[in-house]
């Protein structure tokens, strides 16, 4: 995920967003790994984020700029709301099948 952050914020566009869903790959290391997340996001100057997800809610912690929602659904309709234009976006998520978990 660090290398996919690096890759974008080295990109030249004037608006970078990320779309990010929880790590569950990340077995014991969880919270801190997704702390981790949003200080890599602040330090690459990511100016948008939206953190989907119960897991990667730790990451607004460190990247307080980042829009967080508990669930797929929310996000959707956030996103639904306000689409995102104009903008070079990162998208990394999992789904659960359930509709509700990012």
């Amino acid at each position: 995920m660090e290398a996919a952050i690096e890759n974008l914020a080295g990109m030249e566009h004037p608006r970078k967003v990320v779309i990010l869903g929880d790590m569950y790959e990340l077995e014991g290391e969880t919270e801190a790994e997704h702390r981790k997340l949003g200080s890599i996001l602040r330090e690459k100057g990511i100016g948008h984020a939206y953190l989907c997800g119960p897991l990667i809610a730790s990451a607004c912690e460190t990247f307080p700029a980042g829009k967080f929602f508990a669930t797929r659904d929310a996000l959707a309709e956030e996103l639904k709301k306000n689409p995102i234009t104009n903008s070079l976006i990162l998208v990394k998520a999992r789904g659960h099948g359930d509709g509700k978990n990012c």
